[in-house]
């Protein structure tokens, strides 16, 4: 398990919870670091800067922009060519795997605190409603049938677990392919929420087995994930009062696992086979869950004040 702390080390924990190695980096991290096809691993830095650094800990190069411009606003994410990227703000920055610049994206609209996100055959990379070409960062017009409704509910381009394009909007996701270098839509799913206060919900998504899931997690309302399947049914509705939570991941089965943002370290299993609360945990230290990782059998979990938990089945 690879972690970046707030004094910008690197460390590489194994999986009983020792330290292997720790490699100051000298610059403060910006996101989670991301492991490439080959073993390293990136970490950018609010410089801005990307850094990589191989398994045993041996710093290969540091990319620097060759001009001063916006802020680094994510982690990075790695393609199979192993080409870098991260978020800049408004932009994308594409870097090559000897850390030589790739490119910089013109500006796509938002401001934008999360990675950007790649296409199911790595041709487009996606940040907010922007889809710029990966060879050279060229934005691409998709021509979506975007709503003057839609632009108030946060749409976004999104690729779901089941390899397939998608617009985000809202409770409402807009399936799409590319034909002609245009996007067609083939598929519309919208959950009905009737009568409910629902707001514009935290994060969205397609699951492997074709459902939409809506994750609501905001400081003024109870944590919530929506299970709609490619009809428009709403599968199941889970609650918990819970406020302020971050989605760390969904399982395979569809189960999902959120943790508390403020106060005590607390996470949560939503168990989509029981339309329930699964588990609630709080951990015995730790304020505030600054961020974490799903693996196989184990969901990791890093606190605001330094502390590193593994769960699992036992």
């Amino acid at each position: 398990v690879y972690v970046v702390d707030t004094a910008g080390d690197l460390l590489a924990i194994d999986a009983q919870g020792d330290l292997r190695w720790r490699m100051p980096l000298g610059v403060t991290p910006v996101g989670a670091p991301a492991i490439g096809p080959d073993g390293a691993i990136y970490v950018v830095d609010a410089g801005p800067g990307l850094s990589a650094i191989a398994a045993d800990g041996t710093v290969l190069w540091r990319y620097t922009p060759a001009a001063e411009g916006r802020r680094a606003t994510s982690g990075p994410i790695v393609g199979a060519d192993s080409t870098i990227y991260f978020s800049r703000v408004d932009r994308v920055q594409a870097v090559n795997p000897d850390g030589s610049e790739r490119w910089l994206s013109a500006p796509v609209e938002g401001l934008w605190e999360e990675p950007p996100r790649l296409s199911p055959t790595y041709a487009l990379v996606f940040l907010g409603l922007g889809a710029l070409s990966t060879e050279d960062g060229a934005l691409v017009d998709l021509q979506l049938p975007i709503s003057q409704e839609m632009l108030f509910t946060g749409p976004r381009l999104a690729v779901g677990a089941n390899g397939r394009h998608y617009l985000m909007a809202g409770n409402t996701a807009l399936e799409w392919e590319l034909e002609q270098g245009k996007a067609q839509v083939s598929r519309s799913i919208t959950w009905d929420v009737g009568g409910l206060n629902i707001f514009v919900p935290s994060d969205s998504g397609i699951s492997a087995d074709n459902f939409m899931w809506l994750f609501y997690g905001q400081s003024f309302s109870t944590a919530r994930i929506a299970w709609i399947d490619g009809n428009s049914r709403l599968l199941t509705n889970i609650e918990a009062a819970l406020r302020d939570t971050r989605l760390v991941g969904i399982d395979p089965a569809g189960d999902a696992y959120l943790c508390s943002r403020v106060g005590k370290a607390r996470c949560l299993q939503f168990d989509r086979s029981t339309g329930a609360v699964g588990w609630d945990m709080t951990m015995p230290d730790g304020l505030g869950v600054a961020g974490g990782a799903l693996a196989r059998g184990r969901l990791y979990v890093s606190t605001g004040d330094g502390f590193l938990y593994a769960l699992g089945d036992a």
